[in-house]
């Protein structure tokens, strides 16, 4: 379930176990949870996903009575990989800190 973190993600999936219940700020459980530069970056690095049908969009679009959509990345923390969507490649965005990002996605007849 999205927005969340990698740390709360593992924890859900049962990828990852502290000693009293799940919750890593109770008790000293922060303690147990590994360190980046000793699991590295690989153990934290996840991938979400989600498909939205082209025709879902399509209706979106003309139920706002506008041809033009928007994919809106609110929140990614820190870095994002390069997307698609219907084989239209979308630019790397920069990493930072909960930078929200907008991408114009009616280009390249995906609405036609």
């Amino acid at each position: 379930t999205l927005p969340t973190t990698a740390l709360a993600t593992l924890l859900a999936a049962g990828e990852l176990h502290l000693p009293k219940g799940d919750d890593p700020y109770f008790s000293d459980n922060l303690a147990h949870v590994p360190d980046i530069n000793v699991t590295g970056a690989s153990f934290y690095t996840l991938t979400w996903e989600r498909q939205m049908p082209v025709e879902q969009l399509s209706a979106e679009c003309r139920e706002q009575q506008t041809d033009r959509a928007w994919l809106r990345l609110e929140g990614v923390n820190y870095r994002a990989s390069r997307a698609s969507l219907g084989g239209l490649p979308l630019p790397t965005p920069p990493p930072g800190m909960f930078i929200r990002h907008r991408y114009e996605v009616s280009a390249g007849g995906l609405f036609a």
